[in-house]
């Protein structure tokens, strides 16, 4: 009763891939910088603050999730490549791979926004314990 007929465990997998194909990013894919003590966040809003003179500066802060980061393109609002960030400039086409996680939209709908002809959408995927 629990088995679902999308789940990547009712089929039969391939071979193994012995490589994956190297993808370059259209615009590397850096990572954020950290900051550990107080001293450097202080730092940082200063160099913001001093970059946005006259400008009301706010900040959202969240707890820190490490998961692998992964660039999806979408062409017309459907899912046609996914891949990781390797070294920024240049990572690894693991679309079929992506293309099991079963919370990631494999097309894109909306009734209010046109949905553009190309999309990138940057983020991570995580695995929880």
């Amino acid at each position: 009763e629990f088995v679902q007929a999308d789940s990547p465990t009712t089929k039969v997998g391939g071979q193994a891939l012995s490589k994956f194909e190297s993808v370059t990013h259209v615009v590397p894919m850096l990572s954020l910088g950290n900051v550990f003590n107080q001293e450097d966040l202080f730092a940082f809003a200063r160099r913001v603050e001093e970059r946005l003179p006259n400008q009301k500066v706010q900040y959202e802060v969240e707890l820190k999730l490490d998961g692998l980061a992964i660039s999806l393109w979408y062409e017309n609002g459907v899912l046609v490549r996914g891949v990781t960030r390797g070294d920024g400039e240049t990572g690894e086409d693991i679309t079929q791979n992506v293309k099991t996680i079963r919370n990631l939209p494999k097309v894109l709908h909306s009734e209010k926004y046109e949905i553009p002809r190309l999309l990138e959408v940057r983020g991570e995927v995580l695995m929880p314990k």
